[in-house]
């Protein structure tokens, strides 16, 4: 869209901590106009908001201490009718004439789109604009165990949500749930907007004007027992529960692409080979192929350390390949120019590498240059098209947002694909795997995040990747009916090799679980799941 000129409509001068975020993150934008309805107050906090305490509002900031610029600033009276706010008529033609690419509405109350405007008014919602915005946000999510809390922005009056996101319920911890909403609402409007300027807008239900749906006081009640029984849930799995991970292969199905869309990718275990571990190690998982040499490689679980290193499994053989220092995990391998290179997760201490596996070690590390300089879970690379594209998630921002860079070589800067992030969700928005190529369809696997970690996966087809456009859309499932997983998948010729596991009594778990603590980032696979 270039350079845009926006007007921000709010009340008292004041937004929510998360959309300042929101605008700060907001690109081709400096400034604003700010119209700003006076008298309406902080924000109310009703009998069941009070009951959940500060963290159910969310914190009100003056706008002006933003990042961008404010410009002008109009006050108006707003205008009540019936449950919803309308703007007065001065409003409206200053919007009409003020040359703006657009309005944001950031206010508490419900809005009625201006009739005639010609320029879109969007607004910001944490609870899905389509369904009902409750008070207190995610209250009734909670209650209902729904897995995700969804966030949207609407165009006013027109039934198009041109950005969404989903968010992980936390079924144990409110304030978990709506911290993490907030965390991830900034990354919406940047995406909303560039979805706006393309016109192409999906289609919609006409919810203009919704007004939020209030909870009562016997619904916060309802919520403190239901949270505390699942808190006690987890401590109780966190101090004597351990998942016993192990990595198998088997017979890869013929195709892929079909086997993913019917759920029969995985054949039946009888046909397993599964690998044990040698002594030292509590576990494998991440399993990747590696060429050369030829082999699988995994993370292994160092019980002295409890940090992660990587071991490649050879003709029966187990040799570790990583140096040492700190926590290795998902050792994704991908061939670039003819040369396989292993690029693991070293997010607890460092950014992004690529090795070379040569005489028996991970060896000439090629960091990849992420400006600003950026620390990943699970990163992934794949050639196509003459680029290199990296999938990975900021360790900042979490698991449950996928981002996309796209660089001319291994050793060229890696930029911020336009699309970024690609997939906002705790369904499938963490990478399980390397990109399989199908025929001519590219397939790419991201983990289920939305229950206990690791169970189960999704299966997306890339349908377009270029360095300026991306699109995928979700073909299927892979879950087992018997035991948790898989994790990690991947495919290579008529092999699969992928990761499992089953909870098991440990009375030493909690111990282990404190001694990973210790450490900068425990390790994902030994946390709890409730």
């Amino acid at each position: 869209m270039g350079r845009l000129e926006i007007a921000v409509i709010v009340d008292d001068g004041r937004v929510p901590a998360y959309a300042l975020d929101a605008l700060d993150a907001l690109g081709g934008c400096e400034e604003l106009s700010v119209f700003s309805a006076v008298g309406v107050g902080r924000p109310g906090r009703g009998r069941a908001s009070a009951l959940l305490g500060p963290r159910a509002t969310a914190r009100s900031v003056p706008v002006a201490q933003g990042r961008k610029r404010v410009v002008e600033v109009v006050e108006f009276a707003p205008v009540r009718d019936g449950a919803v706010d309308v703007l007065p008529p001065h409003v409206v033609d200053r919007l009409r004439d003020g040359g703006f690419s657009l309005a944001l509405h950031l206010g508490r109350r419900a809005l009625r789109a201006p009739a005639g405007l010609p320029l879109p008014v969007l607004a910001l919602h944490i609870g899905s604009p389509t369904r009902h915005r409750d008070s207190p946000v995610a209250l009734r999510e909670m209650l209902r165990g729904d897995p995700v809390l969804t966030q949207g922005v609407e165009v006013l009056g027109s039934g198009h949500v041109v950005a969404s996101a989903e968010t992980k319920v936390h079924p144990h911890s409110y304030r978990a749930t709506v911290a993490e909403a907030h965390r991830h609402v900034p990354l919406l409007l940047d995406r909303a907007v560039q979805q706006v300027g393309s016109g192409a807008l999906p289609a919609g239900d006409d919810v203009a004007g919704r007004p939020a749906d209030a909870a009562s006081v016997v619904d916060v009640a309802r919520l403190a027992v239901a949270t505390a029984r699942r808190r006690v849930r987890r401590l109780v799995y966190g101090a004597v529960v351990e998942k016993r991970w192990a990595v198998s292969t088997a017979p890869a199905p013929a195709d892929p692409l079909t086997a993913l869309r019917d759920g029969t990718v995985l054949p039946d275990p009888g046909t397993w080979d599964t690998l044990r571990p040698p002594r030292g190690y509590v576990f494998y998982a991440d399993p990747f192929f590696s060429s050369d040499p030829p082999g699988i490689l995994v993370e292994a679980l160092r019980a002295s350390t409890g940090r992660g290193e990587i071991v490649l499994v050879q003709d029966g053989q187990h040799r570790r390949v990583s140096p040492a220092g700190g926590h290795f995990s998902y050792p994704a391998t991908v061939t670039l120019a003819g040369r396989e290179h292993v690029v693991p997760e070293t997010a607890s201490w460092a950014g992004p590498s690529a090795y070379v596996l040569a005489d028996g070690e991970l060896t000439a590390p090629v960091t990849l240059d992420l400006r600003p300089d950026a620390r990943l879970l699970d990163p992934t690379l794949v050639e196509h098209g003459g680029h290199v594209y990296l999938f990975g998630n900021l360790e900042r921002v979490g698991n449950g947002a996928l981002f996309l860079w796209v660089a001319d070589s291994l050793t060229a800067p890696f930029r911020p694909h336009p699309a970024s992030p690609v997939l906002v969700s705790p369904r499938g928005a963490r990478m399980a795997g390397g990109l399989v190529r199908s025929g001519e369809t590219l397939l790419r696997f991201g983990q289920d995040f939305s229950s206990g970690y690791g169970d189960g996966l999704f299966a997306f087809s890339v349908d377009r990747l270029t360095p300026t456009a991306y699109r995928e859309r979700r073909i299927g499932e892979v879950r087992f009916p018997d035991r948790k997983g898989p994790h990690t998948l991947n495919i290579s010729g008529d092999r699969l090799v992928f990761d499992w596991y089953r909870d098991a009594f440990a009375p030493l778990a909690g111990v282990r679980r404190v001694l990973a603590l210790t450490g900068r980032r425990p390790d994902p696979h030994i946390g709890p799941s409730l």
